[in-house]
């Protein structure tokens, strides 16, 4: 049966207008509205070999941030979650395609990204040594590409050194004029520029990038790439002062404030909803939740409700974290309540419908990522094992509810809920092999007192989110490892199922980063200057990164400390002084 819901939810986060920004903004999820809901842009990177020299993420802090996920080119195929289709590339304002060649990209998605284009999408296409020549020619990508791509071998050595200049069309990256030092290539590709193509940079004489107009898409080309060993005295143009906002400026170009469609108004997607016969299916009560959180208020206090009256897990999930956002009169005492209680302060369905969501609440539990997993729980309906997990996870709705509340008057009962569930402390060097359900617990609890104001929670927060992003490459390299061993592909399988879990609840808790009290901006901005792994920089755009926080700025103190940072991004963060 299709879902009223499920069309609600294609609407909502498919696309969402606006490019976030404003000179101030405000402090509460339900009065930043919806310059909130704008957010920052949303970008598929699927990354080849040497994709970090490019400085993205110096390029994506001029642009307040944004929310980036990564497909892997890895032996000639792609790693990771791959959106080939048009409709599901639409949930992306940008897909970045770097040194990846045709035959990893496949037919599939190749089609894909170039119906995407047409139908409104943003496509960068950067060279390399897999990229373009004969796997790119006479495909689909060629058709809706500014340029015309050259027949293999297409790249040209330039040891000298070619500078990088402006082209004709430069001025529309928005950069400052003159331009700033662009620095030298030593790898070019052969391209054409389509006659209506703009060239907005050359070297050696030939167009390096280019841009043009696709359907209701844009696309652009860098014909260039980070091969080549600079001559002694001249700077590369991935290392050149200029390159991130040129970079910054083409990503911008490519996304349009008019390209992001407008959200749908929180009030419809609730009442859908509330209207479904039966209950919620999880991934979208999470996608539900992640499209009004920051648009709702006070007036869908009356949602919240009649979700916690349901009866559904799902639903009455969606409503406690709904009860705290809307900080109705007595949201305070009933998420305490259902905090300590569990599942006795919620109503609960009687009769057949209560046996199947049993059933499918054991069949959606996710094993740990690593270490001793157990096997598939396969509980009769009703049984201590399935209740135990409907009460663990409103205890979990409970304390996020808590934690949108921001009520510092419950930071006792947070704290408590963490150093119950901390994990025993890892030396130098070492990272969780596994994320349990008591970790899960843990984090929660940590992030709800984070978003209500305990400075004490700052620094294990990042940790602990960081130390997730450990986890996941320990599990992914696990999942890549070649086995014939029949019960370690089992395993795999347990990975793959865990590793999607864990990154839903990393997405999920870096979303919680967003517009928190300011009072927490020194001590946040003290652990990720201190950081040295850029993998911080995803938690840097959440805290501080203006399209995230409905632009607002952080208070000077805090812009001065990440100005220290020891990863460029989160530095460009702090602006200049």
């Amino acid at each position: 049966m299709i879902r009223i819901l499920t069309l609600a939810l294609t609407l909502a986060v498919t696309g969402l207008a606006g490019d976030g920004r404003a000179e101030s903004g405000p402090t509460t999820p339900a009065a930043a509205g919806q310059a909130v809901a704008a957010g920052p842009l949303r970008v598929c990177v699927i990354r080849g070999l040497w994709y970090d020299l490019y400085a993205f993420d110096r390029a994506f802090a001029r642009l307040g941030g944004v929310r980036a996920s990564t497909v892997w080119h890895v032996s000639g195929g792609l790693s990771g979650t791959v959106p080939s289709s048009a409709d599901a590339l639409a949930a992306f304002d940008l897909v970045v395609v770097a040194n990846v060649n045709g035959q990893a990209l496949g037919a599939e998605l190749q089609a894909g990204l170039a119906d995407y284009v047409k139908q409104g999408g943003g496509l960068l296409m950067l060279g390399g040594y897999y990229a373009f020549g004969d796997e790119y020619r006479g495909t689909q990508l060629d058709e809706v590409s500014p340029v015309a791509f050259s027949p293999s071998p297409d790249r040209r050595h330039e040891p000298a050194g070619a500078a990088v200049t402006p082209g004709p069309q430069a001025a529309e990256l928005g950069v400052a004029t003159p331009m700033p030092d662009t620095g030298r290539a030593y790898w070019l590709h052969e391209v054409t520029a389509k006659p209506e193509a703009r060239v907005f940079l050359t070297s050696g004489g030939r167009p390096l990038l280019v841009g043009g107009a696709c359907g209701r898409g844009r696309v652009a080309v860098f014909a260039g790439s980070v091969m080549g060993e600079p001559v002694e005295g001249q700077t590369p143009f991935w290392e050149a002062p200029g390159w991130p906002a040129l970079l910054a400026g083409t990503v911008a170009w490519l996304t349009p404030p008019s390209a992001r469609r407008p959200p749908d108004p929180p009030q419809a997607l609730l009442a859908a909803a509330v209207a479904q016969i039966g209950d919620l299916e999880r991934d979208a009560a999470d996608r539900l939740f992640a499209a009004v959180v920051f648009r709702v208020g006070e007036a869908e206090a009356g949602s919240a409700e009649s979700l916690l009256a349901s009866g559904q897990t799902e639903k009455a999930i969606l409503g406690l974290r709904l009860l705290g956002l809307t900080r109705a009169r007595d949201a305070r005492e009933r998420l305490l309540t259902i905090l300590d209680k569990g599942g006795e302060g919620v109503p609960r369905q009687t009769g057949q419908g209560a046996e199947a969501e049993l059933e499918g609440l054991m069949s959606e539990t996710a094993p740990d990522v690593a270490g001793d997993m157990p096997e598939p729980i396969l509980a009769d309906p009703g049984t201590v094992k399935a209740q135990a997990e409907r009460d663990r996870r409103l205890r979990l709705a409970a304390l996020d509810g808590l934690g949108w509340l921001g009520d510092a008057a419950v930071l006792p009962a947070l704290r408590g809920r963490i150093a119950e569930f901390r994990p025993k402390p890892l030396a130098p060097g070492q990272f969780r092999e596994n994320f349990t359900a008591d970790d899960e617990m843990f984090q929660t609890a940590l992030l709800a007192a984070l978003r209500c104001g305990d400075e004490a929670a700052a620094g294990e927060a990042i940790d602990a989110l960081l130390g997730n992003l450990y986890t996941l490459a320990a599990v992914r390299i696990a999942i890549l490892a070649e086995t014939k061993d029949p019960q370690a592909i089992k395993r795999k399988d347990l990975y793959r199922q865990a590793a999607a879990r864990l990154t839903e609840f990393q997405g999920q808790a870096v979303e919680r980063l967003r517009l928190l009290p300011e009072a927490l901006f020194v001590p946040l901005a003290r652990r990720l200057a201190a950081e040295p792994d850029r993998w911080v920089t995803p938690l840097a755009f959440a805290v501080f990164g203006p399209a995230f926080n409905a632009g607002r700025m952080a208070p000077a103190s805090a812009r001065d400390i990440l100005r220290t940072a020891t990863v460029p991004a989160v530095a460009d963060l702090g602006g200049t002084p």
